[in-house]
């Protein structure tokens, strides 16, 4: 299988993440040497001024130093920090790239070089985790690396969290992104655009769309009116499966001229998210002011 990698926005968002909590690590160590520094510094002044006072013979002031010494020497030391945890939002990222990459894995080792796999095309409608290209078709796929049994009722998506020993820890805890968008409208509102933009440009295709559970954990439960041609746990992504669910690309389309036109979609639409990104930024900067 050839791989192309557009972007890899949950392994970027991970890594910016980890970069913040080490940099606030590191702010926090600099702090803390400079706190060290200080003290040292204090140690050094009042064995001075003790000292001084004695070779003076002011009995006084050396009683009045000896005082100060012991009450700095009682005192609480700075306390080293310690690397901060991972925040909900890196786990979420962190977790959300190992699943690609488990898909990424799983998939290399099923299917041969006739198919490619595309990571993290875009549109305005979004970003897709991947989509799988061949003769056999075109496949749109959303990842979601969770435990538990996931279910599907007319388009709701909820878990089912399981514990170590089997046991419900909790039901129906909804599954959606930001947005409020379940995993098939995720896939479907970017599938649906690109096959329109596709057939705009005389490509005739039909995007198949599934949904991924990429934890080893995950099971599937109650699946109805989901809206999808496919979904599935790891072990279901062999060639035959796949296949099963896909439209067959007309013999009028070319797999790797489809693909070109695929990523330069993405790139188009790219420029244009980070353009929107930097005007909102601006807006809200002008709104601060």
């Amino acid at each position: 299988m050839q791989v192309r990698t557009l972007s890899d926005h949950a392994g970027d968002m991970a890594r910016r993440a980890r970069a913040e909590r080490e940099a606030q690590h590191d702010r926090a160590m600099a702090e803390y040497r400079a706190a060290l520094a200080a003290r040292s510094r204090r140690v050094g002044e009042l064995r001075a001024q003790t000292v001084a006072a004695r070779r003076a013979g002011q009995w006084r002031a050396w009683l009045q130093h000896c005082r100060s010494r012991l009450k700095h020497a009682l005192s609480a030391a700075p306390k080293k920090p310690r690397m901060p945890g991972r925040s909900e939002e890196e786990v979420r990222w962190s977790t959300g790239a190992a699943g690609e990459q488990r898909v990424e894995q799983i998939l290399a080792a099923a299917l041969d070089d006739g198919w490619i796999l595309i990571n993290g095309y875009r549109n305005r409608n979004g970003e897709v985790d991947q989509l799988l290209v061949s003769a056999h078709g075109l496949l749109a796929i959303e990842i979601k690396y969770m435990s538990g049994i996931i279910h599907c009722l007319d388009g709701a998506w909820t878990r089912e969290k399981v514990g170590g020993r089997g046991g419900l820890q909790g039901q129906n805890w909804p599954i959606m992104d930001r947005g409020g968008r379940s995993p098939g409208d995720q896939v479907n509102s970017v599938a649906g655009r690109l096959q329109r933009f596709l057939r705009r440009r005389d490509m005739d295709v039909r995007i198949a769309r599934a949904v991924v559970l990429a934890h080893p954990n995950a099971r599937l439960g109650h699946m109805e009116q989901h809206g999808l041609d496919l979904i599935a746990t790891c072990e279901y992504l062999v060639a035959d499966v796949l296949i099963a669910h896909m439209t067959p690309l007309p013999e009028s389309v070319d797999v790797d001229a489809l693909v070109e036109l695929i990523e330069q979609d993405h790139h188009f639409n790219a420029r244009k998210h980070k353009q929107r990104g930097r005007q909102a930024g601006s807006q809200r900067k002008r709104k601060g002011q």
